[in-house]
């Protein structure tokens, strides 16, 4: 049953049912109360009878009795003649007709009696004033009323069915907060049990991918740290034993010292190139989100960047090939610098991965509403085994163990293309070539362009 659904019935077994069952049983009690004295005999039966067959006071006082009545019959000046009922009784009688004033506040204390006057003549007494009274059965046990009873039934009922929601409520939300403490802990190695009602197994099993995620991240960050010390560690090692041996003297000659310094000016730059790799990722993966991107021509964008490739090329002995369509009047959002860094770094992965006279080429196409960009080359390839890990930071594939690299090149590849919302996917066939294609998503042809146009 939903948390939802279990406050629903709480609320209405715990407010509004119980008090439309007291409401109705009072209004009931109310209405048909009059039941619990219904009178034996009709009171205009009782005085027919009296003026037809009673002749003197005892024969008043033995229909009255007969018809089971209780009556107060008063003489002319106000005396009580006759009266059948109790002392207090009569006070009630007399006090409901304003006969007496002391008595009053006896009579409050009584339940007030349905009172019927009539003068009937008796013989000997003249017209006598009777009050009469129907008799009642004795007074009923308000708290065994089967109306109250029933009622009183139904609200411990709901009462307790309340009592149940609440208790398995409560069980779920203690369940929750387990829970949340056990990843508040840091406990990510111990999965979330998803054993509790819907709405708690729905949320457990929510807490459970974000268990997995956390630990995948922890993961991640934790061969992160792994490959920036391995990669920091052995330049480093290599600067500091270097600059030893010229502290020592141990090169014997210019020569040597040259050779020395030219090692530790390497190294220092390629921890240069390290570092720079690593804020670039860091910052990339720090601002995924970045905002309103200006709309560019990407016709510019991508020729621009065909004639830097194609000279890069020329210079690295690299064969380089642009193919693209026509692509006048086509628009993206693109964050030029960011963009033209990202396929700059797969351009020069293709350069660094394909031997000398490889080829080389950056190939744009259109597909519905978006736009493929493919850089792709004929150099070493990817091990299949090794596609799905080639964006993580600091992987080095097999092919490429023995070449140089800071392992970042692809990571930060990545994290600048989905920060425009775009998309990366590599295919690749070991001793053919690779192909990294990227989907961008283009706005109308021939949109005005509320950004400025920059070339990277």
């Amino acid at each position: 049953m939903k948390i939802r659904t279990k406050l629903i019935l709480l609320a209405v077994g715990a407010m509004f049912l119980p008090t439309l069952l007291v409401g109705g049983y009072f209004f009931l009690t109310s209405r048909f109360m009059g039941a619990a004295f219904a009178p034996v005999g009709p009171a205009d039966q009782y005085f027919k009878t009296l003026r037809e067959h009673c002749s003197s006071l005892s024969d008043f006082s033995d229909m009255t009795r007969a018809l089971h009545r209780t009556a107060i019959g008063i003489g002319k000046d106000g005396a009580i003649l006759f009266s059948n009922g109790s002392k207090e009784e009569t006070d009630a009688m007399l006090n409901s007709i304003g006969l007496t004033d002391g008595q009053r506040s006896v009579a409050a204390n009584r339940p007030r009696l349905p009172i019927w006057v009539e003068y009937v003549d008796i013989r000997g007494y003249g017209k006598v004033l009777v009050l009469t009274a129907d008799t009642h059965n004795p007074r009923r046990n308000f708290f065994m009323d089967p109306l109250f009873v029933v009622s009183f039934c139904l609200m411990l009922f709901i009462a307790g069915f309340g009592l149940i929601i609440a208790r398995s409520l409560q069980k779920s939300l203690d369940h929750l907060g387990e829970m949340a403490v056990q990843l508040a802990d840091g406990d990510l190695d111990t999965s979330i049990d998803q054993g509790h009602g819907e709405d708690v197994s729905k949320l457990a099993h929510a807490l459970e991918e974000l268990r997995l995620s956390l630990k995948s991240e922890r993961a991640r960050r934790a061969r992160l740290i792994m490959g920036v010390s391995h990669d920091f560690r052995t330049p480093v090692s290599l600067i500091k034993g270097y600059t030893d041996a010229l502290k020592d003297h141990v090169a014997k000659d210019v020569k040597t010292e040259e050779r020395y310094l030219a090692v530790i000016k390497d190294k220092t730059g390629q921890l240069e190139g390290l570092i720079e790799d690593l804020l670039d990722y860091v910052r990339m993966e720090g601002d995924q989100n970045r905002g309103d991107l200006p709309h560019i021509d990407i016709c510019v964008f991508f020729k621009s960047l065909a004639s830097e490739f194609a000279e890069d090329a020329a210079i690295m002995e690299r064969q380089f090939t642009f193919i693209a369509p026509t692509l006048d009047g086509i628009f993206a959002s693109v964050d030029t610098k960011a963009a033209a860094r990202a396929f700059r770094n797969l351009f020069a992965n293709a350069v660094h991965y394909t031997h000398k006279d490889g080829n080389i080429s950056l190939e744009v196409k259109v597909a519905e509403q978006n736009l493929l960009a493919s850089i792709v080359d004929d150099g070493i390839g990817i091990a299949p085994e090794d596609k799905n890990s080639i964006f993580e930071p600091f992987f080095r594939g097999k092919n490429a163990s023995k070449r140089s690299g800071s392992g970042l090149g692809l990571a930060v590849v990545k994290s600048m293309i989905e920060s425009h919302g775009w998309e990366i996917s590599c295919t690749s066939t070991p001793g053919r070539g690779t192909c990294f294609t990227v989907t961008i998503p283009v706005l109308e042809r021939g949109m005005d362009q509320p950004g400025e146009r920059s070339r990277p």
